[in-house]
């Protein structure tokens, strides 16, 4: 499968990054010098120097041949044109674009292809439905969210005095009479799939399945506790901001949003009226938090256009009494540095709209895609079909490959943790990790026949 990338920037890098190590063939666009030159230095694919709105170019990357044209620049009109000519000269059959415009991203969600588009990420919206998902599930941890709504994962840092430091699996599975199931740990930034032998560590990052009950319980253990959001502190009202504080309104929760520019400001004031408390000021300011009494917030959400403010302002807020704080990031250095910090969770609008496009891309009975470990790895949902080649057979009849684990099954609303015996049924939903390089060869399992 060839696959198109226009725009070496942070979604454009990120989702070639990802298709090469899963061993596709991608050819990657970018006008900017400096970007392409990084590009050639650190991917391994044909990086063309070029303009993606010349025809010339697309001819260059032998468009004709691809089955795939993702337009990821940061220009909403360069990723159209692009994304027209590739359908109207070359007839490349999916096409997917970046659109940042709001306007232009309603037009064409509403199903019908739009300049040659047949699929939209936005990704500020992505990021606002992250923050939103975090929100309704207490704003414990990072949570990756199923359309098997039974089923979440979440991760964590183990602590010196968790339960879980210096367990092999096996006991705690046993002692503490809780269906989960630890998927995968980051131990020095080294991935493991553990098994049953395998020991917990301090400082391991565990990735955890189960259900909601279940895992309200582990956290509890943990001494997280689900916080009920009632009132809560935007800092930064950009497209992320906004679009979450309208949601929070139509919640009805009490809010105070903190923008230091002035005109947004009066804006936002017209726009929401008594619904939102709106403070004209900046957040790297410690007067504009101490004057806001922090302690007596539910949650802060840093979303500033500044990552390095953002991390900074929710450990300053956190230290002032915020139960919760979520913080914008984009860079995959800062999600690390993030997770060792005192920082609920962490949602980078980078990573949402990769996840977006992968889930796009990818073969028809996909659900949902989620990426972690800095895209080393994948966390998949498969829905089985009739004619999936796994439908109807044991668990113990198929031979998964190495660095993938089947995570969790939904069948009928409740959640399974299946053993050699389990058989696969049709509408099941299986929640399945792998890291990159497995991804192909897992596909050969769960995709149906009928879309490969």
């Amino acid at each position: 499968m060839k696959t198109i990338v226009v725009g070496a920037g942070s979604v454009g890098y990120e989702i070639t990054k990802q298709l090469i190590e899963e061993g596709k063939d991608v050819v990657l666009i970018e006008k900017d010098y400096n970007r392409a030159q990084n590009a050639i230095n650190k991917l391994d694919c044909f990086v063309i120097n070029k303009s993606a709105s010349d025809l010339e170019t697309l001819r260059e990357a032998e468009c004709d041949d691809a089955e795939i044209f993702i337009s990821a620049t940061e220009s909403d009109e360069v990723n159209l044109i692009a994304c027209s000519l590739a359908r109207s000269q070359f007839n490349v059959p999916r096409i997917v674009a970046r659109i940042r415009n709001l306007d232009y991203s309603r037009v064409m969600s509403e199903g019908k292809p739009f300049l040659g588009v047949d699929y939209v990420v936005t990704p500020e919206v992505e990021a606002s439905r992250k923050i939103l998902d975090d929100i309704r599930f207490g704003v414990v941890s990072d949570i990756l969210h199923f359309e098997a709504k039974d089923i979440q994962m979440r991760n964590f840092s183990v602590e010196k005095e968790s339960v879980f430091n210096n367990k092999r699996l096996f006991q705690l599975r046993s002692s503490l009479k809780i269906k989960f199931l630890i998927s995968a740990i980051l131990r020095e930034n080294e991935l493991i799939i553990p098994d049953g032998s395998t020991i917990i560590k301090e400082k391991d990052r565990l990735y955890i399945v189960a259900d909601a009950e279940s895992m309200e319980k582990i956290f509890l253990m943990e001494g997280k506790k689900v916080e009920t959001i009632k009132k809560v502190l935007i800092a930064g009202c950009g497209q992320i901001g906004h679009t979450v504080a309208k949601f929070l309104i139509a919640k009805k929760i009490k809010l105070t949003i903190v923008d230091k520019d002035s005109a947004l400001c009066e804006q936002l004031s017209e726009e929401m009226g008594n619904k939102a408390l709106i403070l004209c000021g900046d957040i790297s300011e410690p007067s504009i938090f101490e004057e806001e009494n922090l302690h007596k917030y539910d949650l802060v959400i840093t979303a500033t256009k500044n990552q390095e403010l953002n991390l900074l302002t929710s450990i300053f807020a956190k230290n002032m009494g915020a139960k919760k704080v979520i913080a914008l990031v984009g860079k995959s250095n800062y999600l690390t540095i993030a997770s060792k910090l005192d920082i609920d969770a962490t949602v980078s609008p980078k990573a949402c709209a990769v996840d977006s496009i992968l889930k796009y891309i990818r073969k028809g009975n996909i659900r949902t895609v989620h990426s972690i470990f800095d895209g080393r790895a994948e966390v998949i949902e498969y829905s089985i079909a009739d004619d999936s080649p796994v439908n109807n057979l044991f668990l113990k009849q198929i031979s998964l490959p190495s660095g993938s684990i089947i995570v969790a099954i939904s069948r009928n609303g409740e959640g399974i943790v299946p053993d050699g015996n389990f058989q696969f049924q049709t509408d099941d939903d299986v929640i399945v990790l792998s890291s990159k390089e497995s991804i192909a060869k897992i596909e050969k399992f769960f995709v149906a026949e009928s879309v490969k």
